[in-house]
C-alpha cells in the first residue's frame, strides 16, 4: 500500500475513533472547568476546517470554514466538523504539554438552551497512541464571549507519538439538519473495523 493510502487510513481511524466517542458520550456530562495558564500569544493564525469526509448528509463534504487559533506548542494539523454529533475534532502535532486558544464562531458551533443562555462546551482530549484512545475531560476556560464568537483556551497533554485530539461538543454545528446519531455512529464502527489491522503503529501525517 501507498504511504498516502497509509496516511489516509491513520486519518479515517482518527475521524472514525472520534465520532464513536462523541456518539456514546452524548451531551448530558458534567464538564470539569479549570483556569488554564501560559495562554498562547502572538499573532491569530488561520486554519480551514472541513466537514467530516464521510459526511452522508446533502452538503458538500468538501465545504470549508475558517478557525483562528493560537498555540504554545506544535502544530494544528487539522480541524472536522461533525455536523450530525454538534462537534469539531481538531488533531494537533506536539512534543509536550500546551494551550490551545482557539475561536469558534457561534455560526459554526455553539452551546446553548433552549432559551438562548449559553451552555458550557464538552471539551475532552486524547493522545491518538497508544490505543484505544481513552478521552478525558479537558482543563479549559472561556477567555472571551460576545454574539459572534466564543473563544476557549484548552490545555492539551504530551503524546508518546505526538499527536493529539480535542474534541469539542456543542448543541449546534453546521451544516443544521436531521441527522441520526445511530446512523454516524454505524459510520465510525465500520471505518474502525476496516483500519484495525492496519492500525497497529502510529503513521506520520
Amino acid at each position: 500500500m501507498s504511504k498516502v493510502g497509509s496516511v489516509r487510513e491513520s486519518r479515517i481511524g482518527i475521524i472514525a475513533t472520534v465520532a464513536l466517542f462523541l456518539c456514546i458520550m452524548g451531551m448530558n456530562k458534567p464538564m470539569n472547568v479549570a483556569f488554564a495558564q501560559d495562554e498562547p500569544q502572538g499573532e491569530w493564525k488561520t486554519i480551514n476546517g472541513m466537514i467530516n469526509e464521510d459526511c452522508n448528509h446533502p452538503m458538500p463534504c468538501d465545504r470549508t470554514f475558517p478557525i483562528k487559533y493560537k498555540i504554545t506548542s506544535g502544530t494544528v494539523l487539522s480541524i472536522l466538523a461533525y455536523p450530525e454529533l454538534n462537534a469539531l475534532a481538531i488533531v494537533l502535532n506536539s512534543t509536550s504539554p500546551g494551550q490551545l486558544l482557539v475561536e469558534l464562531p457561534r455560526n459554526i458551533i455553539d452551546s446553548k438552551q433552549t432559551n438562548g443562555t449559553n451552555l458550557r462546551f464538552e471539551v475532552r482530549t486524547s493522545t491518538i497512541y497508544p490505543t484505544p484512545v481513552v478521552f478525558k475531560d479537558a482543563d479549559y476556560q472561556e477567555t472571551l464571549t460576545n454574539p459572534d464568537h466564543r473563544t476557549l483556551s484548552i490545555s492539551y497533554p504530551m503524546s508518546t507519538a505526538n499527536q493529539i485530539v480535542i474534541s469539542i461538543q456543542g448543541t449546534y454545528a453546521i451544516p443544521e439538519f436531521n441527522g441520526l446519531r445511530f446512523v454516524a455512529l454505524a459510520i465510525a464502527m465500520s471505518s474502525i473495523i476496516a483500519i484495525t489491522v492496519k492500525f497497529n503503529k502510529i503513521l506520520r501525517f
